[in-house]
């Protein structure tokens, strides 16, 4: 028995965060400032953007005219979309390897089908009937075939060398698709904390700004007072 690895094709959730909304941003800036904070064709090899790093807020604002409200906006909606995107990748990678150990008994079983049908040896097997009870058996592998369990209620028949290739080809591309989510996992966590540290910086940013602004409406609230 084994199972069939499905190609998989990363999906983005088209999330926003309504607490980061603000009624004034249209899609126009919104669409400018995406492009702005992914690095124009930064990308990975399964094509998941990168995010920019912003050392300056106010030159970043000033070099693309927009808002601190809409750069929130956009970071808040790429975080969220970063973090699926990772969560459905680990939830991908641990059913492949839930689905490698089965893949590798398979193989090694009809190896060994082969090696006792090469020396006209008879093998001896537990088979379960139901829960705790088996029943013992004698399988002559002389006839050279054994029945693979692709899923979906498909069980296809293959000759031993059929079935050996293409164990070890699924075995083969479930090494490779495991290395490839791993380092998208990777390359995602390296992108949430960029933008993690981005929306820190705006924070901290707006802070400082909204502070200055107080202070001066303060200032001049003293000087019309004087007057």
């Amino acid at each position: 028995v084994h199972g069939v690895f499905p190609a998989f094709r990363v999906v983005a959730a088209a999330k926003t965060s309504r607490k980061m909304s603000h009624p004034n941003v249209t899609e126009a800036e919104m669409a400018k400032c995406m492009a702005a904070i992914q690095q124009g064709e930064g990308k990975n090899g399964r094509n998941i953007p990168a995010m920019t790093f912003i050392p300056d807020v106010a030159s970043f604002l000033k070099q693309h005219d927009m808002k601190i409200e809409v750069l929130f906006q956009n970071l808040a909606t790429m975080r969220e979309k970063y973090r699926f995107m990772s969560k459905r990748l680990q939830d991908t990678r641990v059913a492949i390897m839930a689905k490698v150990p089965e893949n590798e008994r398979t193989l090694k079983t009809v190896q060994h089908l082969m090696k006792k049908a090469a020396d006209d040896e008879e093998v001896k097997a537990s088979f379960p009937l139901a829960d705790s009870v088996y029943v013992d058996a004698t399988v002559s592998p002389d006839q050279g075939t054994v029945y693979l369990w692709l899923g979906a209620n498909v069980l296809l028949e293959y000759p031993y060398a059929e079935a050996e290739q293409l164990l070890k080809e699924q075995n083969a591309a479930a090494q490779e698709k495991l290395s490839e989510l791993s380092s998208d996992i990777m390359f995602l966590r390296d992108q949430i904390t960029t933008t993690e540290v981005n929306v820190s910086r705006c924070w901290n940013f707006d802070v400082t700004q909204r502070a200055a602004k107080k202070e001066e409406e303060a200032a001049n609230a003293e000087i019309q007072k004087e007057n």
